[in-house]
């Protein structure tokens, strides 16, 4: 461009470079209508301006011979001519450096060599290549010491490192930590580097015993001599007592059903609440309807989210450690001992609620043999019914706010090592930390996750991507697939619609 044109407005300019194309290639366009991509929103309507200066009218006496169609489209989109407009050649700091190089003068710390220009900071430093600041030509940079194979996508300081070691590059911290922030690579296989998101939050408090409970299976034990292999684990929310049940792998849900009938609702009736994990013998169609009807909220764990029936798991940590003690060494009389596992558990201290289930459940302490023998008034030891009850009520008020307390303590300092994470989606959010994905049900998988197991998925437009590509058996290159989404004939054929592995469905071909 002359000095003169330099000083027009952007417009002005767009359409200086419009009327240049025009004479450049007026031969092809003068007899046939043709389309101007712009990225530019006003040279759209500068056809229809009713006032406009002398240049801008002269240049509309030439449009005047032609049939151009001006259409405006986004920058993102108009990647070709953008990148011609961006020549490093143009960058101001780079042209005046070359300029006074090639004239002889000297600039600290740049030299030229063979027509590349260097940065070299110290006499022993190894000079450093400058890259001019051009988002096009810096992604390649980065890419080379980031996606590569022998880069092995490293964190942030470590591209950092590897890049400043040969180049120079306008604003590299920013640009390499958004480069690494946005690689899709690392965002599929890294592991979180940061606190854990999502905050905690605690059950309701159950109001009485017995009327909230957790369920769960320890499942793949030896198989005993009464053929059990599986132990059902019961646990009352508020008291903390359980019940330790053997089953067999074979047993089905309507067995299940039974069990849980017998062994359960006789002794306490219907639960209002029952919480478990996700599986397959909860989530059947059976059990559900079988729990529909019997009047109890069933409450499911998200996918791949166990601590959401905590409790149950830690007791089914115990049953281990108790039974590995006393079994004998062929394993299979483990079931023989069970109901000594459960006396044990309900017999201890909880650190919950600070007294032991049976306490907590029966308002009192089961007396073992060397109690009775400690004791020698212990057969003239009587409380009346009133007493009773009210120690009773005491004790599952004291239960209730220790439980309280306990939720609150946990929630506190559980939370110090986390992070509130509000992911911006369009599909469901189940809770203030679950979100429903949307998950096709060919899949067989929960829909529902915890906040934790999600990150937000960054992306920029402008980034140098690395395609990724396999190379097949006869030595030809292939591109990984993440899915079939469709499938027609065609003249009799099949064809497939392929969602590519690293790309948007939308670009599925």
């Amino acid at each position: 461009m002359k000095p003169a044109e330099l000083n027009y407005p952007v417009r002005e300019q767009e359409l200086l470079a419009i009327m240049h194309a025009l004479r450049v290639w007026r031969v092809y366009l003068l007899d046939r209508p043709f389309t101007v991509e712009t990225d530019h929103k006003s040279i759209e309507m500068i056809l229809t301006q009713k006032t406009t200066n002398h240049r801008v009218a002269r240049w509309f006496n030439e449009l005047a011979e032609f049939q151009p169609l001006f259409k405006w489209i986004p920058g993102e989109t108009n990647t070709v001519a953008d990148a011609l407009s961006r020549n490093p050649g143009f960058e101001r700091k780079t042209a005046q450096i070359f300029r006074k190089l090639k004239q002889g003068e000297d600039v600290p710390k740049y030299s030229l060599q063979d027509g590349i220009l260097y940065y070299q900071t110290g006499e022993y430093e190894t000079p450093r290549l400058y890259i001019p600041d051009d988002e096009d030509l810096k992604n390649r940079v980065i890419c080379e010491n980031h996606d590569a194979v022998s880069a092995g996508h490293p964190g942030f300081y470590k591209t950092y490192l590897a890049v400043r070691e040969k180049y120079l590059l306008p604003k590299m911290m920013k640009d390499i930590q958004r480069y690494g922030n946005t690689c899709e690579m690392c965002q599929r296989n890294k592991t979180r580097q940061t606190k854990p998101p999502g905050l905690l939050q605690p059950l309701n408090i159950p109001k009485g015993r017995w009327t909230d409970i957790s369920m769960d299976f320890v499942v793949s034990l030896p198989v005993s001599t009464n053929g059990n292999n599986v132990i059902m684990v019961i646990v009352d929310r508020l008291t903390k007592r359980a019940k330790f049940i053997a089953m067999k792998t074979i047993d089905t849900t309507t067995d299940i059903a039974d069990v849980f009938m017998k062994n359960y609702v006789k002794d306490h009736a219907l639960p209002k609440t029952m919480v478990s994990d996700r599986d397959t013998k909860f989530t059947s169609k059976l059990w559900q309807s079988i729990v529909k009807v019997l009047g109890t909220q069933h409450n499911l764990s998200s996918a791949f989210r166990p601590q959401t029936d905590g409790q149950t798991e830690r007791t089914n940590r115990f049953i281990g450690d108790y039974l590995r003690g006393v079994i004998n060494p062929a394993q299979n009389d483990w079931d023989d001992y069970l109901h000594l596992a459960e006396f044990a558990y309900s017999r201890r201290v909880h650190s919950t609620i600070g007294m032991s289930p049976f306490e907590a459940d029966l308002g009192y302490v089961p007396y073992m043999p060397d109690d009775v023998a400690s004791d020698p008034e212990f057969k003239k030891l009587e409380k009346s019914a009133r007493e009773f009850l009210l120690r009773q009520e005491t004790r599952l008020k004291v239960a209730h706010d220790r439980m309280s307390e306990a939720q609150e303590r946990m929630k506190y300092y559980n939370d110090k090592n986390r992070l509130v994470q509000n992911l911006e989606v369009n599909d469901m959010k189940i809770s203030k930390d679950s979100y429903d994905l949307g998950i096709s049900k060919r899949l067989k998988l929960h829909p529902v996750l915890h906040t934790s197991l999600l990150k937000p998925y960054r992306k920029d437009p402008k980034r140098w991507q690395q395609v990724n590509k396999v190379v097949l058996a006869d030595g030809t290159e292939g591109q990984l697939v993440e899915a079939v989404i469709g499938h027609r004939k065609y003249k009799g054929k099949p064809q497939y619609k392929i969602w590519w592995l690293g790309e948007s469905k939308a670009e599925a071909t």
